[in-house]
């Protein structure tokens, strides 16, 4: 958890002195205020959550300076509210850091202003007004460190300068005074991160520029020299976790073992007050508190602590139907609000007694997204799971078919008619809008469903297609000899044409099923997914991960390896021009953990720019609409939408130039680039594979070189070079500019 510093009479860290309240209370109309939360934006890109609401990222620190504040969590998720947690909206963090800590105050010196600090891992953040961040060069690297961030503690002197704290896993102290030396070590902490003498740093908080104290799983330590020298103050097994001050002599530490401990003389001495049997099995996480009323977050997912007498008796306090809460915050002595893992958020006005959840979740487990007319669309899952939208994305409801078993399909001619099939061969119907579903038919063994009418209804695969004209109620077999023993999986439409697909087999019907024509595939590698978006102008991706077009109507494919991936996972196309691919490997080997990166593109597949949308999860499907809203699923249980194709601030470019277009035989060759704006210090991603239209299915061929851009926007990397090979870059984006993709160019080798 993190700091929990004094700041002076007028701004305070966190923990809630009756002074500071009324200040900010006074002060709060004068604050700048955030966006209406309405779409909250997953802060990397143009997506937005639409459900769970408010978003679903992990937030694991909030903080209030009245009735506005800031909660951080996985992924860089930074989120503000401006009227005491009931709404939020995402701000852009420029990392993509599981943020741990974070620390909002007011300064009254010369007006009112905001300052917000928040770090993870070994990135600290600071912004001034909380609209954007700026990364503090706390350690010589701006990436790494040698420890990771426990806790941070901020300071403003009297002209609104802060005195910066940081410390780190393994006890470190580091300090950037006033002074203007920066940051350097001031001291160290008795801890250890070793393998066998396990006793972390756990949390800071100054109380004054010089006395400090600093948790452990050893105990607390106390520092009277601005983190100089430290000594051991309270020792117990376990040590703690978390640690608070209400004002200048009244603090509280809690830990392991269900340990509660308070000092009333500035830290000096350190007594146990008695939180219960129940709790002397929990680990109490952290504390925050507002006079002599505390709530404590426990490792029980649902419990809370609380205290109204500064600890002499405490309660459990539980949160129906959450999930693990991991921290709290005061915006008032009695306005409480509350995050956690998956995006948890409750807000509480009796002091922390009874809770109120902040938005909403559909629940259940999808598996695939299907467009529908208009603006409609579907997700089906298990156990008869179907979610509907009917705005674009912008809201879901939950429905369920009658049936236990996992869905299949579904499909919608209009806005109340529809058909949905199960993996047990069953078919149901509904006329009024999904309200009520009938089953039309039983052991009707197909992958895929299409109701392109009210009464016509199209069976896909295992083979062939059977083709309804009465609702779904009897079908017969369609196409020729060969096309009812192909085996088939998918079904497309665009302007009046079918597309019917499997592994090895492509058709297409001009005349609503009655005919079928058996079309060309890109090569010899079975086929995944098709998408059409005219008769004759489509996309294909492989088994393989790679990305093909046609515009002859399967006649002649293309290759678009400007991906710079051959781990596709999902396509969807609105037009000729613009799609999406969805990638389990861009930029990161098998097995690490992994953002969610969906690349877009605007000319057709030439180049792609990735986009990031949620962290460690992979993206299960996308649909776009053509109607300029695209959706999309991600781990089963999260939807976003957006209405911008993704982009979020002003366009980037990449350009790609080797030194070398051909070389005599196999050796190094550098290849430069530039991109467009840049500020220098940007990590872009150059790939290269060998130009080999006869690699092997499913291997893995990519290689990727991470590199830095240089003040002038300049950057190159150096390869190996034996058969001729093409390169692509890509820059995932920063938030004020959006991601960018080069064009692919070729080394030959003779």
């Amino acid at each position: 958890m993190g700091p929990r510093g004094l700041f002076n009479s007028v701004v305070l860290g966190r923990g809630g002195k009756a002074l500071f309240v009324c200040i900010v209370a006074a002060a709060a109309g004068l604050l700048s205020s955030a966006p209406a939360s309405a779409g909250l934006s997953v802060g990397h890109s143009g997506w937005e959550w639409s459900d769970p609401l408010p978003q679903g990222n992990t937030l694991r620190a909030v903080d209030f300076a009245g009735q506005t504040g800031f909660t951080a969590g996985d992924f860089g998720t930074i989120l503000r509210s401006d009227d005491g947690g009931q709404t939020w909206a995402a701000l852009r963090t420029g990392t993509t850091e599981d943020l741990t800590d974070v620390q909002v105050s007011v300064n009254t010196e010369g007006g009112v202003s905001l300052t917000i600090f928040a770090a993870g891992g070994c990135t600290l953040l600071a912004s001034s007004g909380g609209e954007t961040f700026t990364r503090l060069r706390w350690t010589e690297s701006e990436t790494g460190c040698d420890s990771a961030i426990a806790g941070i503690s901020f300071l403003a002197d009297r002209g609104g300068v802060y005195n910066e704290f940081v410390l780190t896993e393994d006890g470190s102290v580091y300090r950037d005074d006033v002074d203007g030396d920066g940051w350097r070590l001031a001291g160290s902490v008795p801890a250890s991160v070793d393998r066998d003498d396990q006793a972390p740093a756990t949390d800071l908080a100054f109380v004054t520029y010089d006395l400090g104290f600093a948790t452990t799983r050893r105990g607390i330590y106390r520092t009277t020299d601005r983190g100089r020298s430290w000594t051991l103050v309270a020792a117990r097994p376990g040590g703690f976790e978390s640690i608070v001050f209400t004002d200048s002599l009244t603090g509280y530490a809690v830990g392991r073992g269900g340990a509660a401990y308070r000092t009333a003389d500035g830290g000096t001495t350190w007594s146990p007050t008695t939180t219960g049997t129940a709790a002397a099995a929990l680990t109490l996480t952290s504390i925050r508190c507002v006079s002599s009323l505390c709530i404590v977050t426990t490792s029980d997912p649902n419990r809370l602590l609380r205290t109204v007498d500064g600890g002499d008796t405490w309660t459990s306090v539980f949160l129906p139907g959450a999930s693990e809460v991991l921290a709290t915050a005061f915006a008032s002595a009695l306005s409480v609000v509350a995050v956690g893992s998956s995006g948890t958020t409750a807000t509480s006005s009796d002091g922390g007694n009874s809770w109120s959840p902040v938005g909403s979740e559909l629940g259940g487990s999808f598996a695939r997204l299907r467009g529908g007319p208009e603006f409609l669309a579907f997700a089906i899952g298990n156990h008869g799971a179907l979610a509907r939208t009917s705005d674009g994305g912008r809201s879901w409801s939950f429905t369920s078919v009658p049936t236990s078993e996992a869905l299949v399909d579904v499909s919608f001619a209009d806005a109340t008619h529809g058909v949905v099939l199960d993996v047990a061969g069953t078919l149901f119907r509904t006329d009024d809008g999904g309200a009520t579903w009938q089953s039309v038919g039983s052991d009707l063994d197909a992958q895929a469903v299409l109701a392109p009418s009210d009464d016509v209804v199209l069976l896909i695969g295992p083979r062939g297609i059977r083709r309804s004209f009465d609702g779904g109620q009897t079908f017969e077999r369609e196409g020729s000899r060969s096309m009812r023993r192909a085996v088939l999986f998918g079904i497309d439409f665009a302007e009046g044409a079918l597309f019917a697909y499997g592994p090895t087999s492509l058709y297409t019907s001009r005349d609503g099923g009655t005919n079928w024509k058996k079309l060309g595939r890109p090569d010899h590698r079975p086929l995944a997914e098709v998408d059409f978006v005219t008769p004759r102008v489509g996309f294909a991706l492989g088994k393989g991960g790679r990305v093909w077009r046609t515009r002859t109507r399967g006649r002649t494919w293309r290759e678009l390896v400007g991906t710079g991936t051959d781990g596709g996972l999902d396509l969807a196309f609105a037009n000729e021009s613009e799609g999406y691919l969805a990638t389990n490997d861009l930029f990161f080997a098998k097995g690490d953990r992994r953002p969610d990166y969906v690349l877009r593109t605007t000319d057709g597949g030439l180049t792609w720019r990735p986009q990031l949308v949620s962290g460690s999860r992979d993206i299960n499907s996308i649909v776009a609409t053509g109607e300029s809203i695209d959706l999309m699923l991600s781990g089963g249980d999260q939807f976003f939408s957006t209405t911008t194709g993704g982009d979020l601030g002003v366009r980037s470019s990449l350009t790609l130039t080797p030194h070398r277009k051909r070389l005599s035989k196999p050796r190094s060759v550098v290849v430069s680039g530039r991109l467009s704006p840049a500020d220098g210090g940007e990590q872009v991603i150059v790939s290269s594979t060998e130009a080999d239209p006869r690699r092997r299915h499913g291997a893995v061929d990519w290689r990727f070189k991470s590199v830095r851009v240089r003040s002038n926007g300049t950057f190159a990397s150096t390869w190996r070079v034996r058969r001729t090979s093409v390169f692509v870059a890509q820059w995932t984006g920063d938030g004020k500019h959006r991601g960018a993709g080069s064009k692919v160019i070729k080394v030959r080798v003779r």
